[in-house]
């Protein structure tokens, strides 16, 4: 069994190697430390691409992915004024993506394929300079101008990971237990990928030490003191324990794996017990995929790196006066350290709900209620999560409303609403809205973990074509697997027609 388990997480991972993206036209073969890397590339070849609908469909999807994105337009202001101050300084001022802000309590910045920073909003509290935070995004825009998004074979691997842990999840949330329970493992696994997400480094260690060392090209080039980025990654250690914590925190206590087959296939007591004795393995498959992607340099190394770079190039570049009061007044006023704060708590509710503790859930929200923190998304997707596990579907359904019309609307609340809608019609979804729902799915992007969310609702419905194309789009989605595209009726259908040895062969991968 331990070497189908192995076999199962490697066919995982393998999986994810399938296509590598080309060199830029502006970029040479290989860089070399010979001349600073930024005068090895030729900017000009740069072009805007003619649309910008996939850097819109991104910023939609990360805006469903967790607790979603912070509106704090005088930040979000500043920031892309940075960023658009490195391009325009590098040369590569037509290259696409914002700056977004993350309602997330992690420390570690996300560049997504389309050139969309994403930075959590407690990472940019504990910044102290304009010179660090450009070194920040200074160091996140290369990654986007060397193609890393492009070429990198462990993001493709961990984009893998997720959809097993999403398919996994899914097999298990119709076993029988009531839908609070099943909610409660939803959210348990949304919050722990969200997470596993943001602060998983999906770079090699050569790629880390290139988007190091271009970031520095480009802070001289800014003008901004080279310091900044021996600051920022001087921070990093104790990033690095902040992340590990909230990994160990949000990582649900059960295997995923087990706890699918268990529900899946087990149809007495004796064989649950059977299959949950495989717990510890599948923890460790599932460790092991989500480690696949931890290939940072340490912190040390990678200052050591910088300050050899900047001794050969930049001994004797300008060092302009550090800038920490214009970075202060915005990034550090009582409304930035509100939703900093309001963020952690609506994380440790969503984490209180799918441990069951609706009480201290309530509790924490109650601590971050304020003006500014009230009419954002994440705020209120916490509060729905909470109503949504207390069997309040008016209050889900009134949350719902209210944000539809904010500036970073989320998908999983738009989902919410209508499983709200179904409970209070006796189960039954009304076919026009699901459809529109399901529409508004292709806007932001597809997220591959509400396929099972609207086939589930789709089933109560007798839109039979609907449910042929979600099927077919679905299984797609998670390279094939049936199992991650059915719903609870062919679930229960299944566990009678399948013994229990296939059924665990049919989890870990026959």
């Amino acid at each position: 069994m331990h070497r189908l388990l192995c076999a199962c997480a490697a066919a995982i991972l393998l999986s994810g190697c399938e296509t590598l993206g080309t060199t830029p036209r502006w970029m040479p073969m290989a860089l070399n430390n010979d001349t600073p890397y930024l005068q090895q590339l030729t900017p000009e070849k740069a072009k805007a691409p003619s649309d910008d609908g996939d850097v819109q469909e991104d910023v939609r999807k990360m805006q469903s992915l967790g607790l979603g994105l912070v509106y704090h337009p005088e930040l979000e202001q500043l920031l892309n004024d940075e960023l658009q101050r490195i391009k325009d300084a590098s040369g590569f001022a037509e290259v696409p993506g914002r700056v977004f802000i993350l309602a997330s309590p992690t420390m570690n910045a996300l560049t997504t394929d389309e050139g969309n920073i994403y930075v959590p909003i407690g990472m940019l509290m504990d910044i102290q300079s304009m010179d660090e935070v450009d070194a920040l995004l200074a160091h996140e825009f290369a990654h986007t101008v060397l193609s890393h998004t492009d070429t990198d074979m462990l993001k493709e691997i961990q984009k893998k990971g997720t959809a097993a842990y999403a398919m996994v999840n899914r097999l298990g949330m119709d076993a029988g237990n009531a839908d609070s329970v099943a909610r409660r493992i939803r959210n348990g696994v949304a919050l722990y990928m969200a997470t596993e997400k943001v602060i998983s480094p999906t770079w090699s260690r050569t790629q880390e030490t290139d988007a190091d060392k271009l970031g520095v090209d480009f802070l001289v080039q800014a003008g901004r003191n080279v310091n900044g980025m021996t600051a920022l990654l001087g921070r990093l250690d104790q990033w690095d324990k902040i992340n590990a914590k909230l990994r160990e925190n949000d990582k649900p206590k059960q295997s995923m794996l087990v706890a699918a087959a268990s529900s899946q296939f087990a149809q007495n007591e004796w064989q649950a017990l059977l299959i949950q004795a495989f717990d510890p393995i599948g923890q460790q498959v599932e460790d092991g995929i989500a480690q696949a992607g931890h290939t940072h340099l340490g912190p040390e190394e990678r200052l050591n790196d910088v300050n050899e770079y900047v001794r050969a190039h930049y001994r004797k570049a300008a060092r302009p006066a550090v800038d920490s009061k214009t970075w202060r007044k915005v990034a550090h006023s009582q409304k930035s350290k509100r939703l900093a704060q309001s963020v952690a708590q609506s994380h440790t509710a969503f984490r209180s709900v799918s441990q069951g503790k609706s009480s201290a859930a309530s509790n924490a929200l109650a601590k971050a209620r304020h003006r500014d923190v009230n009419g954002q998304t994440f705020y209120q997707l916490a509060l729905a999560t909470v109503a949504e596990d207390r069997g309040r579907s008016k209050e889900v359904l009134a949350l719902a409303d209210a944000s539809a019309a904010n500036a970073y609307p989320s998908y999983r609340l738009q989902v919410m609403a209508q499983q709200a809608k179904a409970r209070q019609a006796g189960g039954k979804a009304d076919s026009a809205e699901l459809k529109a729902l399901y529409e508004q799915f292709d806007v932001y992007g597809r997220p591959a973990e509400f396929y099972y969310d609207l086939i589930r609702l789709a089933d109560t419905t007798d839109n039979v074509g609907l449910k042929v194309e979600l099927a077919v789009r679905c299984q797609a989605a998670y390279f094939g697997d049936a199992n991650a595209c059915s719903s609870g009726q062919k679930q229960a259908e299944a566990k009678q027609e399948t013994g229990l040895v296939d059924g665990l062969l049919g989890i870990f991968g026959k």
